[in-house]
């Protein structure tokens, strides 16, 4: 519906409102907090002091009633200030559990909203899906809705080249869209087929050179898997891909040709 976005907006707004209250008031409380320490800091001392005094006054026989009046007085003072700092500090908790409480329901509203906006791009079919088209629409979530963020992102100017593992995915899938293999052995051999003879193919030609069986193994692994068939130029793009990454075998020539030598003729 056209007007949720405008209760999401209002929903959004409370809860940054909200969020700032709870910030304000944690710092507040940490102020507290920090101020609770101090007094109890000069608390301490203040006892130790008194404790300390009544100590050598005990060892040189003076009269040490002052000095146990004064440590009882600080001991009492630890206690208050001891107990006021607990208060406060549970309260800083709460204010951070607050925070991140608040933060949790923001998190999930955006989230919800940018998939619905999602959706949207997806089901509006008013522009060709692809990466870029896609990336122009969620750059501006959750701030904006998915039209004003292409419309936005779409003014401006990129220099990037077209990423090579979109490149194979494209051309894997516009090969099986155009025919209709009986077998996975006859969509491997039209994929390689097309891909080394068509012009249109040859910013992904040079890249499949020396990987060729990489993808024929890909082609026929996805083929004979129970995956739909509109999914399988992802699969086969996505099993190539991981291949690639696998660690390979490095040949040492000199080591090679003494294995040759050394091997029973």
């Amino acid at each position: 519906m056209p007007d949720g976005r405008l209760l999401f907006r209002q929903e959004r707004k409370s809860f940054y409102t909200r969020l700032a209250e709870a910030q304000n008031g944690h710092s507040e409380a940490n102020a507290k907090v920090i101020e609770a320490r101090a007094a109890l800091e000069q608390a301490r001392n203040g006892f130790a002091i008194a404790r300390d005094g009544n100590t050598l006054a005990r060892k040189k026989r003076k009269t040490a009633a002052s000095f146990r009046k004064e440590r009882e007085k600080w001991s009492l003072r630890c206690e208050s200030v001891q107990t006021e700092l607990s208060r406060r500090e549970k309260s800083l908790i709460e204010y951070a559990e607050k925070i991140r409480e608040i933060e949790k329901e923001i998190t999930e509203i955006e989230a919800h909203f940018a998939q619905i906006e999602l959706l949207r791009f997806v089901l509006s079919e008013r522009y060709v899906f692809t990466p870029l088209n896609f990336a122009n629409a969620a750059a501006g979530l959750p701030q904006m809705g998915w039209r004003r963020s292409f419309l936005l992102c779409a003014r401006i100017e990129r220099f990037a080249e077209t990423s090579i593992n979109y490149l194979i995915f494209d051309v894997v899938r516009v090969i099986l869209e155009g025919v209709t293999p009986a077998s996975a052995a006859e969509a491997a051999r039209e994929i390689r087929g097309q891909i080394s003879k068509g012009p249109r193919f040859e910013s992904v030609r040079e890249f499949l050179a020396q990987d060729w069986p990489a993808l024929e193994r890909a082609v026929l692994a996805v083929w004979n898997s129970s995956i739909h068939a509109d999914a399988r130029p992802y699969r086969i793009a996505a099993l190539f891909l991981e291949a690639l990454k696998a660690p390979r075998r490095v040949v040492n020539p000199l080591l090679d040709a003494l294995e040759k030598d050394l091997s029973p003729s």
